[in-house]
């Protein structure tokens, strides 16, 4: 069973649970089902203490925003169909997914505007290299509602200063860059923190719009301790 059907069967038979239907239509995929079974019973519905709510140490946690209001969604697990790019997927209470990919956005779904799909056929641009090569790369997204497949975008990734607006949470930490990734097509740019550490970079922010009306941020949490230079 491929990776994307057992995702798939993972988030019906975990929100069957949650409504009390009976578990014996599990099947296959335990592990993946197991991880989503974690996240829905373990992840905090949105609210305006967010940021204080008790956390379990044995999981690991996103702050999202949602135009501007903000939750908390569980890792349930790592997809490494790709060995070069694995995708971490997270579930929220209510039972939206999110995947990332090299901490962009690569997947999400139950949301009022879904990206079913994204695909960057040519790779992506590794983060932490100074300066940011300046080489375009291409991004292709199956969108819905519309049933718009397929859609294309040519981005540019760049270094820019810290952002003086963002739904960033916690101190500035002087080990964090931040990057702007900008389409041709005009539409708005996302944004992007990354931390510099001793094994590489790794990305702890991001926020993307996905439509005039529908706009979302998610960071690593809780929020990275201060450091000095």
């Amino acid at each position: 069973m491929s990776m994307a059907r057992c995702l798939n069967k993972a988030i019906r038979v975990a929100l069957w649970a949650v409504s009390g239907t009976s578990l014996c239509l599990m099947t296959a995929c335990s592990s993946s089902q197991s991880a989503a079974f974690m996240a829905l019973r373990n992840v905090a519905r949105p609210n305006a203490a967010i940021d204080s709510s008790p956390l379990n140490p044995k999981l690991t946690y996103l702050r999202v925003t949602v135009n501007d209001k903000p939750l908390l969604m569980v890792l349930g697990y790592v997809d490494r169909s790709s060995s070069e790019w694995p995708e971490q997927v997270w579930y929220s209470a209510s039972g939206e997914v999110l995947r990332l990919r090299a901490g962009r956005l690569a997947g999400l779904v139950g949301t009022p505007v879904e990206w079913r799909s994204v695909r960057w056929p040519a790779g992506l641009p590794a983060w932490g290299a100074e300066p940011v090569s300046p080489a375009p790369y291409k991004r292709l997204l199956d969108e819905m509602p519309g049933y718009r497949l397929g859609v294309e975008d040519t981005l540019r990734l760049q270094a820019i200063a810290p952002p003086g607006s963002t739904a960033w949470r916690g101190s500035a930490s002087a080990d964090v860059r931040w990057y702007q990734e900008v389409p041709s097509s005009g539409s708005t740019s996302a944004r992007y923190a990354v931390r510099q550490t001793a094994s590489g970079a790794v990305p702890v922010y991001g926020e993307q719009c996905l439509a005039a009306d529908f706009c979302l941020t998610w960071q690593s949490w809780p929020p990275l301790p201060k450091t000095t230079p």
